[in-house]
């Protein structure tokens, strides 16, 4: 999907822009997340809804946000700044198109499980779609929203992981026997190509579904693909900057 690519690069050149001038990090979380949020956004999510568990992937969310008309136009230019209703961690009473302030890690998930039950129960067309890292699957409560959901019979909801393999505690490796046993749909695709987003996005099951998106932290910018947490929270200097310019090309 060349139109998906030529997207996905224009905004993480715009996120580097924004990053050097405002002196603001996070660039690597977003980077790895910003082709599943683009295909959703883009191509997918009509009458549905989309909660970012991965908190630290909001300056992704603000750039997709902005160039659907959802946030003002020129808005992720106040990331950061005083007054700026954009924070690091998206703030849902402040920021439109976020259902909840996510970056406490495990918190995202249940909430989206809530609002699918929710949705089903007032009959309301449409999917939640939840994207989580994989390192907050360490924590207790998106097991338990694992578990939940299939007995509760939700449909409507779809989880996505965000595999950048970044986690500093030890990496799950068997996903698709884990969670085929929990009884969810399980598919694992390339979380940088965007036909294949695409598609596994877009099926509708008889049962939840989560789709297990491999993905690379920094993903277009070599130096910080070789250190992601270095760069987490890190900003560009102007040497920096110019580089990592050059290397998303």
């Amino acid at each position: 999907m060349q139109e998906h690519d030529a997207v996905v690069k224009r905004l993480k050149h715009r996120m580097l822009d924004v990053a050097y001038k405002n002196q603001v990090g996070f660039l690597p979380s977003s980077f790895s997340a910003l082709d599943i949020m683009v295909a959703l956004y883009y191509y997918v999510m009509q009458e549905d809804e989309f909660v970012l568990s991965k908190g630290h992937a909001a300056f992704g969310l603000y750039a997709v946000l902005e160039e659907q008309g959802i946030l003002q136009d020129g808005e992720l230019e106040t990331l950061g700044k005083y007054g700026s209703r954009l924070s690091l961690m998206a703030d849902s009473r402040r920021v439109p198109g976020v259902w909840f302030s996510t970056g406490s890690l495990g918190h995202g998930f249940p909430e989206a499980l809530g609002l699918a039950c929710g949705r089903r129960i007032q009959k309301k067309e449409g999917k939640v779609y939840v994207l989580v890292g994989d390192g907050e699957l360490h924590e207790g409560t998106n097991w338990e929203s694992f578990l939940a959901a299939p007995r509760m019979g939700l449909e409507n909801l779809v989880c996505i992981i965000d595999n950048n393999k970044s986690s500093n505690v030890n990496q799950i490796d068997n996903y698709p026997e884990l969670l085929n046993a929990f009884g969810w749909n399980v598919s694992e695709v390339d979380g940088h190509d965007g036909q294949a987003l695409f598609r596994a996005l877009a099926k509708r099951e008889a049962a939840p579904t989560v789709i297990i998106a491999d993905t690379v932290k920094g993903k277009g910018c070599k130096t910080m693909e070789a250190n992601p947490g270095l760069w987490h929270s890190k900003f560009p200097t102007e040497e920096e900057y110019r580089l990592l310019k050059e290397e998303l090309g």
